[in-house]
C-alpha cells in the first residue's frame, strides 16, 4: 500500500521525502521508485530528522496506534490505513491526542470517496424511499492464510460498508445498539444493521467464489448496483410491466458494459491506477493539512465505525482476537 499511497500523494501535489522501513531493501526498492526519498529504519528517527507535514501509516494493524501518535507528537497529520487502530479505545486515544496538537488524523475508508458512490448519492434523490441495503464481499486476500488469521482479514473488511453508509447518511450514524453478526466458520461472517430505519446486510466471506465487492441499494423507483472493486454504479428504474420484465436482463447488461467501459477509461485517463477513491481522499486529506478544506472524515464518523467494527468483531469474531 506504501507504494500507491505514495503515487496518489505525488497526484495531489506532496513531495515524499521519507520513507519508513525495517527492511532496507524493501524501503530503498521505494525509495528508487520515488526518485530518492530519504530511508529510516524506524519512524521516531524520520521524524525528529525530517518533520514531515503529514505521514501516511501503510504499516500491520498493531503497529498504527504506535506510530501515529509518534507522528502527532511530533505535529504531523497522519492518514492512516483501515482499521484505524485494533480497538475503538485505542482510535480514542488517538484521535484525542490529535485534538490535542491540532492535527489531522484520518482513516483510510476510499471506498466511500470512490465515484460509484458518489453517483449512488446522487441517484438516491431521484429513487424515492430507500428500502434496503446488501454488501456482500467475497475476497481472496486470504487464500494462503491459516484458519486463525481469516476472522482477522474480515475484521479488516469491516470498515469499508460501515464508513460508505456514514458517508451516504451522515444524520444517521452507525451505531452498536443497531447491529449483530455471527460466523458459522471461520473467514464468514454475517451481519444486520441499520442505516436510520433502512435495514442492512453485510456478507463477509474468504471462499465463496467468484471474487466480488458489490453494494445494492434498493428503493421504491428503483435501484443501484455499486461495483467496490473497480469504483462505477449501476442505476436501474422501471415501473412493473411485462415489457420492463422482460427487457431487463439486456438493458441491465447493456448498462453494466456501458458503465464498466465508461470508468475503466475515466481511470486509465486519472492514472488512478487501482484502488479507487484513494486519490480523491488523498487530495482532500492534502487540501485539510494545507488547511484549505476540512479532515475529509470527521472524527466523530472515524469513532461510530470503529465502535460498530469493535462490537461485530467481538460478537463474532473471535480469531480476530488482538
Amino acid at each position: 500500500m506504501g507504494r500507491w499511497h505514495a503515487h496518489y500523494a505525488r497526484k495531489a501535489g506532496g513531495e515524499l521525502v521519507a520513507i519508513v522501513d525495517p527492511s532496507s531493501d524493501a524501503a530503498s526498492a521505494l525509495a528508487h521508485r520515488t526518485r530518492g526519498a530519504a530511508v529510516f529504519a524506524d519512524a521516531g528517527t524520520m521524524l525528529q530528522a525530517v518533520r514531515p507535514h503529514v505521514v501516511h501509516v501503510c504499516t500491520p494493524l498493531a503497529t498504527h496506534l504506535p506510530i501515529s501518535l509518534l507522528a502527532v507528537a511530533a505535529g504531523s497529520h497522519a492518514l492512516v490505513e483501515k482499521p484505524i487502530t485494533p480497538t475503538a479505545s485505542e482510535a480514542t486515544t488517538l484521535l484525542d491526542a490529535a485534538r490535542a496538537r491540532s492535527v489531522h488524523v484520518c482513516p483510510v475508508h476510499q471506498f466511500a470517496f470512490q465515484r460509484g458512490v458518489a453517483r449512488l448519492a446522487q441517484a438516491l434523490g431521484e429513487l424515492g424511499e430507500p428500502l434496503g441495503i446488501t454488501f456482500t464481499i467475497c475476497s481472496a486476500g486470504a487464500e494462503r492464510a491459516a484458519h486463525g488469521s481469516l476472522d482477522a482479514v474480515v475484521a479488516e473488511m469491516l470498515p469499508h460498508p460501515l464508513s460508505i453508509l456514514q458517508v451516504l447518511w451522515p444524520r444517521n450514524p452507525v451505531r452498536t445498539e443497531d447491529w449483530s453478526a455471527h460466523a458459522a466458520r471461520p473467514g464468514e461472517l454475517v451481519a444486520q444493521g441499520k442505516s436510520g430505519a433502512v435495514p442492512v446486510g453485510v456478507r463477509i466471506s474468504m471462499s465463496a467464489r467468484p471474487t466480488r465487492c458489490d453494494m445494492e441499494v434498493l428503493c421504491s423507483g428503483g435501484s443501484v448496483n455499486v461495483n467496490l472493486f473497480h469504483g462505477y454504479a449501476v442505476v436501474r428504474r422501471g415501473k412493473p410491466s411485462r415489457l420492463d420484465k422482460a427487457s431487463q436482463p439486456f438493458r441491465l447488461a447493456g448498462a453494466t458494459l456501458g458503465a464498466a467501459a465508461a470508468n475503466l477509461a475515466g481511470r486509465a485517463l486519472r492514472r488512478e491506477l487501482a484502488y479507487p477513491g484513494l486519490a480523491t481522499l488523498v487530495a482532500r486529506f492534502y487540501a485539510a493539512a494545507r488547511g484549505t478544506g476540512d479532515n475529509p472524515i470527521r472524527p466523530e464518523d472515524t469513532l461510530a465505525v470503529a465502535a460498530v467494527r469493535d462490537h461485530l468483531v467481538r460478537e463474532a469474531l473471535p480469531g480476530a482476537a488482538r
